[in-house]
């Protein structure tokens, strides 16, 4: 029952290089009503694009991470015009039958470009990785801190017992009766169901 928090953008939309997309934290339906999200194009060229469904797991490589047949995301590749935008819909393949929540990722890659005309330079290409979560009607977290303190050192541990996800905007610490924190993040991250 040890958490692994990993680091979540806070905000309604996310912008690296010349995307945006929103939103940033995707919620599709139990029932297999399909969610949206929007990409756009703000940049001067068009942009190659490519999605994927992950599973969730708590690897840094993705390569590593397994693709899941569960979420179909459609279109799969696209080009996005100049100053344009793309509507991405996902959707489960099968309705949840569950009554736990099920986690995913979604991949968003936007597909190198040759830098042009015989010039040296580096072509950027960005890679967003958002949380996708089916969550049953019903279905809640049931969180649980612990701290363990040793020689100058403490360990926060955040486990859920419940059947959703915890997501965790900011942590801060208090001494006993203290005013002022002596510890303060805001990373946040998630807890998944269990």
């Amino acid at each position: 029952w040890i958490a692994c928090l990993t680091a979540c953008l806070v905000s309604a939309s996310a912008v690296a290089a010349t995307l945006q997309v929103s939103p940033i934290r995707i919620e599709i339906s139990a029932d297999g009503k399909a969610g949206v999200v929007r990409l756009h194009n703000q940049s001067d060229a068009p942009s190659l694009v490519q999605v994927e469904a992950l599973a969730w797991n708590e690897t840094e490589d993705l390569s590593q991470v397994p693709r899941t047949g569960e979420i179909l995301a459609v279109p799969p590749v696209f080009e996005i015009a100049a100053g344009g935008e793309q509507i991405i819909r996902l959707a489960l393949r099968r309705p949840l039958t569950s009554d736990t929540e099920q986690a995913y990722r979604l991949l968003i890659t936007e597909v190198p470009r040759a830098v042009g005309d015989g010039a040296q330079g580096v072509a950027f290409a960005l890679r967003l990785n958002l949380p996708v979560f089916v969550t049953p009607e019903g279905a809640l977290p049931q969180p649980k801190w612990s701290l363990e303190r040793g020689a100058g050192e403490a360990k926060l541990t955040l486990g859920n017992q419940g059947n959703a996800h915890v997501r965790v905007r900011s942590i801060a610490l208090f001494e006993n009766g203290g005013t002022q924190p002596v510890f303060v993040s805001d990373d946040g991250g998630y807890v998944l169901a269990g």
